[in-house]
């Protein structure tokens, strides 16, 4: 094991040179022991290394004193949502390495209600405990018992899709990684939505391109679906379903920050003076957008635990981040794959648009380059 893979807000590195079965079994003790657990929940993704690091992650824990939850196969929204769903869970670990290759894997960790588990909240703790096994006795050995929680998730989030009578082809790339998923929701509307899908199965997970739609060349495939099938919106997710990305019906990658003063709107409507976040690196347009709507504009550091920390001590409802993580309240603060997805559909449902076309939406918006 390296110590290096220990960053700032999650675990990763390469397999099995740099994060191993050990390492896991010593993260999952120490895991348990740095915050006294007796219940935690897994999930994981589908790379070939994943299987390996959760047996050996949840052997630590139950050795530890902790009761283990396998959720199985998920997304990282998926395992945020069990988090504060299920009452009987104090803490989650998503075993992944988002969009990284499939040689990569690692862990992200949050307690009740999702809040993170970053290095200055408790992962440079797990570190020290790791590097020096400290690890205090047990007096019990836990058990492993399985939970299946997409059913619930699906319902939740697909009550947000709000379409009437509305139809639009849509194209949504998962790159064979986590994001298919969270297809269901989508496939569920087929009375609005008439889907063309690009790398739509785990067979061979991560064997397409990266899942990064932050770089915008692995794009370029959704971009030219889009235009040939004549889409309305092109929808593409990374490796484990925690960011997302868009491009519009002339296969031109929207904005992320465009997409957080869209979604900023939407909130605005629904609670009137809500404070939003946004990315200190986004266009001024946001602020402009949010203040105009009479939200509370606040500027927010990068970093998901830093935002999911700023929400709560602020009492805002949602944030944006310039990478494509999207934040709501209706997740615990958390990310959320598919509602920011769900919600410009629904901005173009309501206004009967079948082209996302910038020049449709406010000027303050429309002055994105």
């Amino acid at each position: 094991m390296q110590p290096s893979i220990f960053k700032a807000y999650d675990i990763r590195g390469l397999y099995p040179s740099e994060i191993d079965e050990e390492a896991a079994y010593l993260i999952g003790r120490a895991t348990v022991a740095q915050f006294s657990l007796t219940r935690l929940a897994v999930g994981r993704d589908a790379r070939a290394s994943s299987p390996a690091l959760f047996e050996a992650f949840a052997r630590g824990a139950c050795e530890q004193g902790a009761d283990v939850i396998d959720l199985g196969l998920l997304t990282t929204p998926m395992v945020y949502f069990a988090a504060w769903r299920y009452p009987e869970i104090e803490a989650v670990a998503s075993i992944t390495a988002s969009h990284n290759p499939p040689e990569y894997n690692g862990m992200k960790i949050a307690l009740k209600n999702a809040v993170p588990v970053g290095s200055e909240s408790g992962l440079e703790d797990i570190k020290r405990r790791v590097l020096e096994k400290d690890f205090p006795e047990s007096a019990r050995t836990g058990s492993l018992t399985s939970k299946e929680i997409k059913t619930d998730y699906y319902r939740y989030f697909g009550a947000f899709a709000d379409f009437g009578d509305w139809r639009a082809r849509v194209v949504i790339d998962t790159a064979n990684a986590m994001g298919v998923l969270e297809l269901p929701i989508f496939q569920e509307r087929h009375k609005n939505l008439e889907l063309g899908l690009l790398y739509d199965d785990l067979e061979h997970p991560f064997s397409a391109h990266e899942a990064n739609p932050l770089k915008t060349e692995t794009l370029d495939e959704l971009r030219t679906a889009v235009t040939s099938h004549q889409a309305s919106l092109g929808i593409a997710f990374d490796g484990d379903a925690d960011r997302v990305g868009f491009v519009d019906e002339k296969g031109i990658p929207i904005p992320m920050d465009l997409v957080t003063g869209l979604i900023a709107e939407i909130v605005l409507e629904r609670h009137p003076g809500a404070t939003i976040l946004y990315d200190l690196r986004s266009s001024r347009a946001v602020k402009e957008i949010i203040e105009e709507r009479g939200g509370k504009a606040l500027e927010c550091k990068v970093g998901h635990a830093n935002i999911k920390r700023q929400m709560r001590d602020t009492g805002a409802l949602f944030a944006g981040e310039l990478s494509g993580h999207y934040y709501f309240e209706e997740n615990s603060m958390a990310e959320a794959g598919s509602l920011p997805a769900l919600m410009l559909l629904n901005l173009m449902a309501k206004t009967g648009e079948t082209h996302f076309g910038a020049g449709k939406w406010p000027a303050a918006l429309c002055s994105f380059g």
